[in-house]
């Protein structure tokens, strides 16, 4: 496995490039279970070989669980938990003497409880004394599940090599916690969000050992995002009673202030580019290079804000909101940009450069 640091159009700040093993021509393969405190347990496996003549595999599973570390005196299990399980496969298959195909998936579930705590020096709260326990009036969990499927063509011919590269990749995170982390009835909040991405490149490179070297293609990026907000914060409960303080019943859980989000941010990317690679001397390269890009952003959020005080009707159990605001936003925007580089590489020894 190799990491990278990727920076440049769409990576916001620089991303995290990982590079997975593919599969190997020869069987290989390693089990390892792991015991801790907290119960930790954890088991994982690789599986590498040749399935055939023509196909080789490559199969890494991991399931992990802990106990919470930080000890839950209210409503739910501890925190800081640890409970994940993951998948990912791999295939490399010969379909031609020239074309090879490289196929690479993967799942991943995480109900670990990331919960943070949260000090309040102005309630009565346990976590200010014992900063390994809290007591929360309200449920908190998160799960997170994530999957992917990527295929890399490649077709090897006597000058070029032909490569289209398409990839598909889904998130999905559900979380509610207790946002004052206290027994006080402040606020609660609950987030669902999925964010869905594909991609596709084409690239045709340059073979031979020629002082030449240069590469052309052609990318295509979508990404579409949904988020689901919903807020509950009580106004009049501040001692930590589970009361808010109003001399009309019913005063258990009113007034609240509510307040429900959806947003949806869409983008999507093209490009087309070149880049050229000439070897002056043994350690002297020349680099030149051309892209088009255009990209395209939208954003829509509709937000409705409602009080609930305690007088509006009660239908079917569900008390009515007494009076709302609703705020809506959307804006999108497309731009493009013609962008060049030109530079110079170093080669100081086998290990180092400058540029």
């Amino acid at each position: 496995m190799r990491i990278q640091q990727v920076e440049g159009n769409l990576a916001i700040g620089g991303n995290i490039n990982i590079i997975t093993n593919r599969p190997t021509k020869e069987f290989e393969g390693s089990v390892g279970y792991e015991l801790g405190n907290y119960n930790r347990n954890m088991a994982k496996g690789v599986f590498s070989g040749p399935l055939s003549e023509t196909v080789r595999g490559r199969l890494v599973v991991a399931k992990a669980k802990r106990d919470g570390l930080v000890k839950e005196l209210g409503v739910g299990d501890d925190h800081d938990s640890v409970d994940y399980q993951s998948v990912r496969g791999a295939l490399e298959i010969d379909l031609t003497s020239n074309l090879q195909a490289y196929i690479n998936a993967y799942d991943f579930v995480d109900s670990g409880d990331v919960y943070t705590r949260r000090i309040d020096k102005d309630v009565n709260n346990i976590a200010n004394l014992e900063p390994f326990k809290v007591k929360s009036n309200a449920l908190n969990a998160t799960v997170n599940k994530s999957k992917g499927l990527s295929v890399d063509l490649s077709l090897n011919l006597d000058t070029v090599e032909l490569r289209s590269m398409t990839s598909y990749d889904e998130t999905n995170t559900r979380t509610q916690y207790d946002v004052d982390g206290n027994a006080v009835r402040l606020a609660r909040n609950s987030i669902a969000l999925n964010r869905e991405t594909y991609t596709q490149e084409f690239q045709a490179l340059s073979k031979g050992d020629g002082p030449l070297k240069w590469v052309t293609g052609a990318f295509f990026y979508k990404e579409d995002g949904r988020q689901l907000n919903f807020n509950a914060t009580d106004l009049q409960d501040t001692n930590g009673d589970g009361k808010t303080g109003l001399t009309t019943p019913p005063d258990l859980i009113q007034p609240l202030l509510l307040q429900d989000q959806k947003s949806n941010n869409d983008a999507k990317s093209w490009a087309i580019y070149g880049q050229a690679d000439y070897d002056l001397t043994d350690a002297v390269q020349l680099i030149g290079g051309l892209r088009y890009t255009e990209d395209n952003k939208s954003y829509f959020s509709d937000v409705l804000t409602y009080v609930a005080d305690g007088t509006a009707p009660t239908i079917k159990g569900t008390k009515m909101p007494s009076y709302g605001v609703l705020l809506d936003a959307s804006k999108g925007t497309t731009w493009n940009q013609v962008t060049g580089k030109l530079g110079l590489n170093y080669k100081l020894d086998n290990s180092a450069r400058v540029y």
